[in-house]
């Protein structure tokens, strides 16, 4: 029983010194280079990028596109972001995701977005349609929306 006593002693000892020691030991060592000051905005541009941010029409809100993954969106994240943005109404919050599909959240129920980011990117650029949206995309990067959206997704491309 003592032998017992003594190992439950240095077992509780080791696991205070790791829950201790290691934090410290895993510590980064000399803090980074701080960067310099950013250099101060001109009125001018300061005053061209708020411009740029106001709704286009007066009678305009701001719009706020919450984009769910079709495959998984975990439920906890979509609805926090949702949620909140929705009852606060200090803009239109639309759902989008990938595909006109409907999209899976983890753990729960599936739901159907209100359009596909390509619709609604062109819906916003004001032209029209996806299939405008991807011309204009061909013309001017020489690939579709979806090719672009292959070429740097995260997940290896894998739908």
């Amino acid at each position: 029983m003592r032998k017992r006593t003594i190992f439950a002693g240095v077992g509780a000892l080791l696991l205070l010194v790791a829950v201790v020691a290691v934090p410290i030991l895993l510590a980064p060592g000399t803090p980074a280079v701080a960067m310099p000051a950013a250099e101060p905005m001109v009125a001018d541009e300061q005053a061209a990028i708020v411009a740029a941010m106001r709704p286009s029409r007066a009678t305009d809100r701001p719009v706020i596109a919450i984009i769910a993954w079709n495959q998984a969106t975990e439920l906890s994240d979509f609805f926090s972001a949702y949620g909140v943005l929705k009852r606060a109404d200090v803009a239109d919050v639309t759902v989008v995701a990938e595909r006109a599909e409907p999209v899976q959240l983890y753990p729960g129920p599936k739901i159907t977005p209100e359009a596909t980011i390509a619709d609604f990117v062109a819906e916003r650029a004001g032209l029209g349609s996806a299939a405008t949206l991807s011309r204009a995309f061909r013309k001017h990067l020489g690939t579709t929306p979806d090719g672009y959206r292959e070429r740097f997704r995260i997940d290896g491309g894998s739908r």
